[in-house]
């Protein structure tokens, strides 16, 4: 029976091991989800702020590039979207000093 038991205890400890580490997978799981669904919220209102204050937007959402909830899709199209705004500044720039490209 000494070894039947020690077995059994053995088996509650891997048992109870594992519910842990799926606890522990479950938190860190909820923890990103959570995260990434404030990025959004954060990158919709810096994307709306556009039309408002572009300077703030672009900090903004330069910040949100730089976050490790970013993807690397998500990271290079706001990238892109700082390029072709940064691209459109100069542009008018060069219209409003007389130059032209």
């Amino acid at each position: 029976m000494g070894d039947i038991d020690h077995w059994f205890k053995g088996i509650q400890i891997v048992i109870t091991l594992g519910g842990f580490i799926a606890v522990l997978m479950s938190l860190r799981q909820k923890t990103n989800s959570d995260g990434r669904a404030e990025w959004w919220k954060r990158y919709t209102w810096a994307i709306e702020r556009l039309d408002d204050d572009v300077d703030d937007a672009l900090f903004h959402l330069g910040v949100l590039a730089e976050s490790s909830l970013a993807t690397k899709t998500e990271a290079q199209i706001v990238q892109d979207l700082l390029y072709k705004q940064e691209m459109r500044d100069n542009e008018q720039g060069d219209n409003e000093t007389g130059e032209q490209s």
